[in-house]
């Protein structure tokens, strides 16, 4: 049976990135596994993967033929995030990135973004005041931060907008990105861990079809980037709920900025006025990011460096949850420290194209499949806490508990925090009119 399966139980339990960290303490940052029929090598040094992915990028660019991911998700390696690298592949990245993601784009739409950041910040405080009415704890603010965050997609992709959580749209978006993100989780592709169960699975009448059949009239390629903004600031709430003083000193930085600008809140161009937030905006995707393991790339010719072997045909994924608990590059990594990134007030794009030793963190992955929505995600996030910041006070539930900040829960190919209460109320030195 071990013959057959390899690590596989090993890999699939409950937050395998801690395994695979307790794993690259002891054997070093390179580490092949056997899951199943699939060859893995997974690496926690960021400067090996930099070499592999952006030096010799024409070789390790593709995403290997998973068949969740590839077939059900991406139409057969026919979607951006796990086509094949190919001409059209380049031309749809293109497209992305020069439309609803550029910079451009998402300035054109700011003046959405910021109503939906009034609008978000309005509704987490009137949930938890009724949630107070009704004797209950608090409020668990995750679908609240999606369902912001995904406006932006409707919005710039649809041309219309989710009014309120009642709508429909919203939770059928909400499902949808559920399941995508469980069918491209790496660590979910059983039939192609275990190929007898593709036999098996082609004895039940329609299964595939009915899949493949929903997300070719559902998928849109940029519902899964914008949708992981939400799991990122709930994230950062549930860590401030632990360190009420840094949500303090963020709130002070924001009133600073307001009574000098004549009561107005920063643009995102104006984000170095306010180091702190930004600091904890990378400290928090560091400490507790949404992507533990990022998604692999197949090796299509054999590459030596710094002594390892990665021969044609493995699937190389990088372990950010370890390349973040590096001593060396984060000292006291199992902290959340708030001042850790206040030299460093690069964007999380422009960190990410600069020299690997640089980079802040690694949760946008590398090379050619760095993620096309990552200077949205930054933007989207920094528009949102800057209003929660500047129109609510964060308390604790009525019984006091704290999130669980090593409970975080697997969603596949997110990392969600696990349900937690707050209660958000109006700021009364609010110095916004």
């Amino acid at each position: 049976m071990q013959y057959i399966i390899g690590h596989l139980l090993n890999f699939i339990i409950k937050m395998q990135a801690h395994k695979l960290k307790v794993w690259h303490d002891e054997l070093g940052p390179v580490i092949r596994l056997q899951i199943g029929a699939q060859p893995w090598i997974v690496v926690s040094d960021p400067s090996i993967v930099h070499y592999l992915f952006t030096t010799n990028g024409t070789t390790s660019s593709n995403r290997p033929y998973q068949i969740l991911s590839a077939h059900y998700y991406s139409r057969d390696n026919s979607g951006i995030a796990f086509g094949k690298a190919n001409t059209r592949w380049r031309r749809l990245r293109t497209i992305a990135a020069s439309s609803a993601l550029s910079p451009a784009a998402v300035s054109k739409h700011m003046k959405f973004i910021r109503s939906e950041a009034v609008r978000l910040a309005e509704e987490l405080i009137s949930s938890s005041t009724q949630s107070i009415l009704e004797n209950k704890n608090g409020i668990n603010p995750l679908g609240s931060f999606r369902r912001a965050s995904l406006n932006y997609v409707f919005r710039a992709v649809f041309g219309t907008c989710i009014e309120s959580g009642d709508d429909p749209r919203l939770q059928s978006a909400l499902d949808f990105t559920d399941q995508t993100n469980m069918l491209i989780g790496t660590h979910k592709d059983f039939e192609g861990f275990l190929p007898i169960l593709s036999y098996i699975n082609s004895w039940l009448p329609n299964r595939g079809n009915k899949l493949l059949g929903e997300f070719l009239r559902t998928r849109d390629p940029f519902l899964r980037a914008a949708t992981n903004v939400g799991y990122g600031s709930a994230w950062l709430i549930a860590i401030l709920l632990h360190h009420p003083d840094v949500y303090k000193d963020l709130c002070n930085e924001v009133d600073a900025f307001i009574r000098t600008h004549e009561g107005r809140l920063p643009d995102f161009s104006e984000r170095d006025q306010l180091p702190l937030l930004t600091s904890c905006q990378k400290e928090s995707m560091r400490f507790r990011g949404t992507n533990d393991v990022t998604l692999p790339h197949l090796i299509e010719k054999d590459v030596n460096y710094k002594g390892y072997l990665f021969p044609k045909g493995v699937l190389v994924l990088p372990s950010a949850y370890a390349m973040h608990r590096d001593p060396d590059r984060y000292p006291d990594p199992e902290k959340f420290i708030a001042t850790r990134f206040l030299s460093n007030n690069k964007t999380m794009a422009a960190s990410a194209a600069g020299k690997v030793e640089d980079r802040d963190h690694f949760m946008f992955g590398f090379g050619r499949r760095i993620c096309p929505a990552m200077h949205l995600a930054e933007v989207q996030m920094f528009i949102l806490v800057t209003n929660i910041l500047a129109r609510c006070d964060l308390k604790p539930p009525l019984d006091r508990t704290l999130p669980d900040l090593d409970d975080g829960r697997d969603a596949g190919a997110v990392m969600s925090p696990p349900p937690f209460k707050v209660i958000f109320t109006k700021r009364e030195n609010s110095l916004l009119k």
